[in-house]
């Protein structure tokens, strides 16, 4: 860590570094958003297209 004169700033500076930098804050805020997205994007095509719909069938 570079030599700070203000010693309020030398408490304060790990908050900006590493993984509490201001790209990695959010970077886990969310976990499993991406597979939970994918999932059900693929059960949707699944259910749309290959599961047969019941209210077809003509009686």
């Amino acid at each position: 860590m570079p030599h700070i004169e203000d010693p309020w700033k030398a408490r304060d500076a790990w908050r900006y570094q590493g993984v509490f930098a201001k790209g990695q804050r959010f970077r886990g805020a969310f976990p499993g958003i991406g597979i939970g997205f994918v999932a059900f994007l693929a059960y949707s095509i699944y259910e749309d297209y290959v599961v047969p719909k019941q209210g077809d069938a003509k009686h």
